[in-house]
């Protein structure tokens, strides 16, 4: 067994050992990246069969409330999991299981103008339009960006958002004009004021991800970083394909415990 095994094996015995103990867990858990591998097309992105069942079987539990957040809108997630599973889309904005909804407001004519322009400077990137941002994707032509091209995109943007509510940022092969109240941080920040007693676990892959790792009270649970982007986090997964394989052992030492008591 590595050792990163090792440490897997070792939180797994922690959740159980603290549900156990009949304490609540609310399992935060992003898509693209961390779930997902990531890929060329977005919309092609998916979750294997195998590990949607592991889920749902842990979402089952009496004690676990699984979470899927993501930057995703609601409507993609939902083609991509049960009904039975709680998804929280842009950002947590959307859900379907709360009927909070926050108003839309445009995207500055100036910005949407820069935005089309890049896709016809770069035709093989494209733009996504969600109801709260517009994402601009450039992973097929990436090797023809450098840092410092990507930089001096994310000013030009800027400069054209002035007295809006909107922002620009930079994740992992896109380019987002966010509106900067709705964050992923503000959404557990929310969940874990409303629910103190709980224990918290947290998986992401990016810098949206960090932020709201950040929101996870300190000795009530634990941040898990998939990939090597996040540099601060309590435990780590070399890629998706190992966080599902943690998944299933988890699903698998639940399954070897006995019954709650009714």
């Amino acid at each position: 067994m590595s050792s990163a095994q090792g440490q897997q094996h070792q939180l797994a015995k922690k959740i159980t050992k603290q549900l156990a103990k009949e304490k609540k867990l609310t399992f935060f858990c992003d898509f693209d990246g961390t779930l997902s591998d990531f890929v060329l097309n977005p919309e092609e992105a998916t979750v294997p069969l195998s590990t949607i069942k592991n889920l749902a079987t842990l979402s089952e539990h009496p004690l676990i409330d699984l979470i899927i957040l993501s930057g995703r809108p609601l409507s993609f997630l939902q083609k991509r999991f049960p009904k039975s599973f709680k998804l929280a889309g842009e950002y947590g904005s959307k859900t379907n299981f709360t009927d909070n909804e926050l108003k839309k407001e445009s995207l500055p004519d100036k910005t949407q103008a820069k935005l089309l322009e890049l896709v016809k400077i770069h035709p093989h990137s494209h733009i996504e339009k969600k109801d709260h941002s517009w994402v601009w994707h450039y992973r097929r032509i990436k090797e023809s960006l450098s840092e410092e091209k990507i930089q001096h995109l994310m000013t030009k943007l800027s400069q054209t958002l002035s007295h809006s509510s909107y922002s620009v940022y930079h994740y992992n092969c896109v380019l987002e004009i966010k509106r900067s109240d709705i964050s992923k941080a503000s959404f557990v920040q929310s969940h874990v004021q409303h629910n103190p007693d709980h224990i918290f676990i947290a998986f992401g892959d990016d810098i949206a991800d960090q932020s709201f790792f950040e929101m996870i009270p300190k000795n009530q649970g634990w941040v898990c970083a998939v990939g090597d982007v996040i540099t601060k986090a309590d435990y780590y997964f070399k890629a998706p394909e190992n966080l599902r394989s943690f998944i299933l052992h988890l699903k698998e030492q639940l399954q070897m415990q006995e019954p709650l008591p009714c």
